[in-house]
């Protein structure tokens, strides 16, 4: 099932996909990060946090791609998008561009503060686990074992656990520095719709540089906003499994 799914990722990096099927996508990714933002409350998903975890982040990374593709798709042949970006464009930015970089530059910011923090503070978790903690426990059992308090299988078990729980933190250390990671891709990308989207504007459909940066501004805000908030969801899902599995806010 996870060799599937990471295959159709991978091929939704690679392949173009029509409006309809990007629009679904991304209402899919949205709703994945609010079912795993849910799933930070319950005690059998967390084992299963940082599989959850890398899995968003590489479908958020595959559908924002598939939407800079889009968007500049559209630039290229002056047609309109998806359905979604002509809703955002309408009722909330129109043609005004300083009111698409109001809008975009705080939400973008808040993404890769939010994720960049979670990833560092879980990072910081995991080696302290390892480093400190682990060894501690390895310390008590070995102590334990020698006062005969328990057996040698039993040791062995405890030992086994405790390599378990060293082994999921490292995991999810590394799942959150790879969202980590797909945030600042993301950024990335939205340079480029930007700086490309005037290029094309200026060389393409003959603009002058500012009618370029206007007729880009509206989609370059839109893609923000798809970008930016099923992350921010992720980030404060990250944020939720640290406050309530390790109490730190």
């Amino acid at each position: 099932m996870r060799f599937i799914a990471v295959t159709l990722i991978l091929l939704m990096l690679l392949i173009p996909l029509p409006s309809i099927a990007l629009e679904i996508l991304w209402r899919i990714e949205l709703l994945f990060a609010i079912v795993f933002l849910l799933c930070t409350f319950a005690d059998r998903t967390k084992d299963r946090f940082s599989a959850m975890l890398l899995c968003f982040s590489l479908f958020s990374l595959a559908v924002n791609i598939s939407l800079l593709r889009l968007g500049l798709s559209s630039i290229l042949r002056q047609h309109e998008g998806i359905s979604l970006i002509r809703w955002f464009e309408t009722n909330t930015i129109g043609e005004n561009c300083l009111l698409a970089l109001f809008i975009s530059l705080p939400l973008i910011i808040a993404d890769v503060l939010l994720v960049s923090k979670s990833s560092r503070q879980i990072s910081e978790i995991s080696a302290r686990f390892v480093l400190e903690r682990m060894y501690t426990k390895f310390s008590e059992i070995d102590n334990r074992l020698y006062e005969k308090e328990i057996s040698e299988e039993e040791a062995d078990r405890q030992k086994k656990l405790v390599q378990q729980d060293a082994d999921s933190k490292s995991r999810l250390a590394g799942a959150a520095k790879f969202l980590s990671g797909c945030v600042k891709a993301s950024v990335l990308l939205l340079i480029l719709h930007l700086v490309i989207g005037v290029l094309l504007g200026i060389f393409e459909n003959n603009y002058v540089f500012f009618d370029s940066v206007k007729a880009v501004a509206p989609s370059f805000c839109v893609n923000s906003i798809l970008f930016t908030i099923p992350q921010i969801i992720g980030g404060i899902a990250i944020r939720n499994y640290l406050k309530i599995t390790f109490n730190i806010t």
